[in-house]
């Protein structure tokens, strides 16, 4: 492990001598390797996003501790949303450096839409079907156990509904464990990792995320940017994001009985995709999330 973060610290060094960069902005496992050099390269100036709320961004043990030293001293921290800056703040003691909510790439159809479209169609048993999509990876973080459960209950009790997820199996005892849980496989299905989920998006009408903790997700993001109406729980960043119920809901809890309270309030709207994508148009293009970056390492 010692000799890999060797390694890493100088390849990192390596990289910044080759392109001489002005500004090294930092994301996740990057931060450990990059304390040196922002110890030894005076004249950059090293950023970090917080992707998550602090203390689930700090993690334990050392990593912690180099966290709360350097974000303080060496390298400059940015948060994703109000929300996150105020974990940051009760967590470490001082403000970031900024809050930039995330932006997302213009999502538009791929050249596999139209046979996308008919697979989801076919999953349909009925014309009136309504359809549900979860794309998420397979952790603890994204509590796939309530999405379930919540589906689980309102198939049962008769609502027309069917649930797509999208994810990755990287455990495969998670997966196998996640689908035991499932009461109804044909309107719960498992469809592995895609690489083209904007045709799923476009495709579906609602989009469900079920996250115990969260900083500010793109997903949430992207679906809206599609005209997904999104049902999430209320965590991390996700307030911040999700505000008029008229395109975008939040449960009141974690909780199963919260969550399908929520998706039968989904169910009784007429999500409007034109107004829903404008709506996201308007706040979080990734246009303006760079044009806010530069701002911040140019230091306006």
């Amino acid at each position: 492990m010692k000799l890999l973060r060797f390694r890493q610290i100088a390849a990192a060094i390596k990289m910044i001598l080759k392109f001489k960069p002005q500004i090294v902005h930092l994301h996740g496992t990057a931060f450990t390797p990059c304390i040196i050099p922002s110890l030894i390269f005076h004249n950059i100036k090293f950023f970090y996003t917080v992707h998550n709320i602090a203390d689930k961004d700090a993690g334990n043990g050392i990593g912690a501790k180099l966290r709360k030293f350097f974000l303080k001293r060496s390298i400059k921290p940015i948060t994703l949303s109000n929300y996150c800056n105020e974990s940051f703040v009760e967590y470490y003691g001082y403000n970031s450096a900024a809050v930039i909510e995330n932006g997302c790439r213009p999502m538009a159809r791929t050249p596999n839409f139209d046979s996308v479209k008919a697979e989801v169609e076919g999953y349909k048993t009925g014309p009136d079907t309504k359809i549900f999509l979860n794309i998420a990876r397979f952790h603890e973080q994204k509590n796939h156990e309530l999405l379930i459960g919540s589906f689980n209950s309102l198939i049962k009790d008769g609502y027309d509904i069917l649930l797509l997820i999208i994810g990755s199996y990287p455990d495969n005892n998670k997966r196998l464990y996640l689908e035991s849980l499932v009461e109804n496989k044909s309107r719960i299905i498992f469809l592995g990792a895609k690489h083209n989920v904007n045709d799923y998006l476009l495709s579906s009408e609602y989009f469900c995320l079920s996250s115990s903790w969260e900083g500010l997700p793109i997903s949430i993001l992207e679906a809206g940017l599609c005209g997904c109406y999104s049902i999430s729980t209320p965590v991390g960043g996700v307030p911040d994001v999700i505000q008029d119920d008229s395109v975008d809901l939040l449960s009141r809890d974690l909780s199963i009985t919260s969550f399908k309270e929520a998706l039968i309030k989904a169910l009784r709207k007429k999500p409007d995709r034109a107004v829903i994508k404008k709506y996201f148009s308007s706040r979080y293009t990734i246009n303006e999330c760079a044009e806010k970056y530069i701002q911040v390492f140019e230091g306006k």
